[in-house]
């Protein structure tokens, strides 16, 4: 918000260090040299850290697109990936009845979402690509 940082160009500054997060240490400097420079984290601030954090974590697993329905998430894989298999053994045994796999030339998988607070998500989120990572 433009009441957090002012000046356009460290907004700018801001905007790419937070679009270059890769892992959870880059996620925690940026959070302290934000809190360190500008104040406490707004929470627009923390989302738009935590999208570019999934969308890290995405690339690395070969998700192409995380997409929010009213009741699911869904993970597109890219094409040929090498970690369908793995990832589906992964959720089978951690999420069971909430969770379904969809082969073929667009695999995907969705993770029913209807007992996750709309608040949680984003967090949600990065819960299964973290673990899907450690397990892969």
């Amino acid at each position: 918000p433009g009441t957090y940082i002012e000046d356009e160009i460290q907004k700018i500054e801001v905007y790419k260090k937070i679009a270059a997060i890769e892992n959870k240490d880059d996620y925690m400097e940026i959070k302290a040299e934000l809190e360190d420079r500008y104040s406490e984290v707004p929470d627009s601030v923390f989302n738009l850290m935590d999208i570019a954090y999934i969308k890290s974590k995405a690339k690395i697993l070969q998700i192409e697109e995380v997409k929010e329905f009213e009741k699911e998430i869904r993970f597109n894989f890219a094409k040929n990936s090498k970690h369908i298999n793995d990832v589906y053994k992964y959720l089978l045994n951690n999420y069971k009845d909430r969770v379904f796999v969809m082969f073929g030339e667009k695999p995907y998988f969705a993770i029913r979402t209807n007992m996750i607070k709309k608040d949680n998500m984003l967090a949600f989120y990065k819960e299964i690509l973290d673990n899907l990572k450690k397990k892969l």
